[in-house]
């Protein structure tokens, strides 16, 4: 009789273990999926704003990075930084796995690690034969944010995020690294189908950018390296957005939860943890570092993993931990003591000793303010031109440019990206060292501002490009030629051009009869009507000496044309 009974309880616990593996998972793989899918949602279509070269793509998906966080906080666009900061404080990061696109790269980069398990370590491959649970390196996660956050405050200087700022990292990836493949495939293809008469496709000039291919390369290369040794090292411990961010989700209303009854410590949760946030042994989540991939939820068999709402009721662990902390306090013990005797708060969370830290690392942070001041040097000595007014630059903005354009330019290369004319190219150090990496306007043959296009100041997220209409935009003074005409072929060579007047869309450059007979004509420039183009100098067959462009900072703004002639200018060779 007492082996039957024992055989029933057997077979009884059989059955709940049975249970637990087979209904308690179910809506948790179902959250992943939807996790997953929202994240593709994103991702996807904005990679592929990106790659677009031929304008098939609408312009209204430049919407997909007005959503992101530091974009979204330096246009002022509050509504969208307060919603972010409530779904963090209601569900936790799904920021991070969801509307980052740097975040999902990372996934990305995560699961073709998995696909080719010879592209990761030995220890990465047996990560589930141990817990990796490992404490978060909290002085560097708040120095790095208060680096990121005084200079832009204090000193109105966003160079530190340019670096930092997880969008603008993933914008140069896509423009500076997958867009040349990309259209190198795009070339190869086209140049075999075009040797079989086939002209469906066309071949695309690229303008290949050395600082943002090194610094894209040098980005993808630590994120491939951190992804397949310490899952989401980056987000965790370096991302400014990821630090404050998660300072908001350690008090998330919804979170991750671990029943200590339940678990067996198998360690499937820690093994399929990216942010090696799950405390097995302690049977506690931290939540500040918890991106809510919903990974652990999916793989635990026995519905010891919860996501739920939190109890707003401090736990005994946590309300033993108070009445102890205010009997000391009672009893005169020392401060240090008390602290000690209140590790855990009333919400489980282990005492984050980051968080006192953060005033000496923001004192840290100031060390920031002597490379700024240099770099402002840099760029006031490189603003101006031997005997030009200290207004002008060589090279000019895009239109649309804001007075504080290199506060609130990130360098995404998004608006590089959607140039038709490939008009817009990154900065080296011409405009300074904060202004690494942001775009100006360089002109070369078939290379110039198309005169009734729009698509950069449509497109940036960070405000730093003002949105112009087709008719502001035909007045928008982004610069005005200089004429030397000692280096004018007419002058020069007494030969007949007028390349620069036929294409100028304004009417800034006339012919004038020139020469002792007035048989020739030359330029004669009218600056008040020049909006900075550069039809002028692209098709100036000595260029840049003889016309050339030189930006205004601030912008301004043209008399009308001199002719009612709008029509788009098209450059066909050389045009003299």
């Amino acid at each position: 009789m007492t082996h039957q009974n024992t055989q029933d309880h057997r077979s009884a616990v059989g059955a709940t273990d049975r249970r637990d593996k087979t209904s308690a998972p179910t809506g948790h793989r179902t959250l992943k999926i939807v996790r997953v899918v929202l994240a593709l949602l994103f991702f996807l279509p904005l990679v592929a704003f990106f790659l677009d070269f031929s304008g098939w793509l609408p312009l209204g998906l430049h919407s997909l990075a007005h959503l992101q966080f530091i974009p979204a906080l330096l246009a002022g666009m509050w509504g969208v930084v307060a919603v972010l900061l409530l779904l963090t404080l209601l569900v936790g990061r799904v920021y991070c796995s969801v509307v980052c696109p740097l975040g999902v790269l990372q996934d990305v980069i995560g699961r073709c690690a998995r696909i080719f398990p010879r592209l990761r370590p030995k220890v990465r491959r047996k990560r589930t034969a141990k817990a990796l649970y490992r404490k978060p390196y909290n002085i560097i996660r708040y120095s790095l944010l208060a680096v990121a956050a005084i200079p832009a405050i204090f000193f109105a200087s966003t160079f530190p995020l340019l670096w930092l700022d997880p969008y603008s990292n993933f914008g140069r990836i896509a423009a500076g690294l997958i867009k040349p493949v990309y259209i190198w495939g795009n070339n190869l293809l086209a140049a075999r189908l075009n040797a079989h008469g086939n002209f469906s496709l066309y071949a695309i000039t690229q303008h290949p950018s050395t600082v943002v291919i090194v610094s894209a390369a040098v980005v993808l290369a630590a994120l491939a390296v951190m992804v397949a040794l310490r899952g989401r090292l980056w987000c965790n411990t370096l991302c400014p957005v990821g630090t404050l961010l998660g300072l908001i989700s350690r008090r998330s209303l919804v979170r991750v939860t671990i029943d200590p009854q339940r678990c067996n410590h198998c360690n499937l949760c820690t093994g399929t943890c990216k942010a090696e946030c799950i405390d097995q042994r302690n049977a506690k989540v931290d939540m500040s570092r918890c991106v809510a991939c919903y990974n652990c939820l999916s793989v635990c068999n026995r519905g010891a993993i919860g996501y739920g709402a939190r109890s707003l009721k401090p736990e005994a662990a946590g309300a033993t931990a108070d009445k102890t902390t205010a009997d000391m306090t009672a009893a005169g013990a020392t401060s240090g003591e008390a602290t000690t005797a209140s590790l855990h708060d009333g919400a489980g969370q282990g005492y984050d000793p980051g968080r006192r830290r953060f005033i000496a690392t923001a004192a840290s942070a100031l060390a920031a303010a002597p490379v700024i001041a240099l770099a402002r040097r840099t760029e006031a000595a490189t603003g101006a031109e031997e005997g030009s007014s200290p207004a002008t630059r060589r090279y000019p903005l895009p239109p649309g440019a804001v007075d504080n354009f290199a506060y609130r330019c990130t360098a995404c290369q998004l608006c590089v990206s959607k140039c038709p004319m490939q008009a817009l190219r990154p900065s080296g150090l011409e405009r300074g060292l904060t202004g690494v990496m942001q775009p100006h306007m360089y002109f070369e043959p078939e290379v110039y501002c198309n005169y009734e296009c729009t698509a950069c100041t449509q497109v940036c997220p960070n405000g730093a490009l003002q949105p112009l209409s087709v008719e502001q935009k035909k007045v928008r003074q982004v610069g005005v030629v200089r004429f030397v005409r000692h280096e004018c072929i007419v002058q020069k060579q007494h030969q007949d051009c007028g390349a620069c007047a036929e294409h100028c869309p304004t009417g800034a450059v006339a012919m004038v009869p020139f020469g002792e007979d007035q048989s020739l004509t030359i330029p004669q420039i009218d600056p008040q009507v020049c909006i900075g183009c550069g039809a002028c100098e692209s098709i100036c067959p000595v260029r840049p000496d003889a016309i050339f462009v030189v930006g205004l900072e601030p912008q301004g703004t043209a008399l009308p044309p001199r002719s009612d002639n709008d029509a788009k200018v098209e450059i066909d060779g050389f045009g003299f």
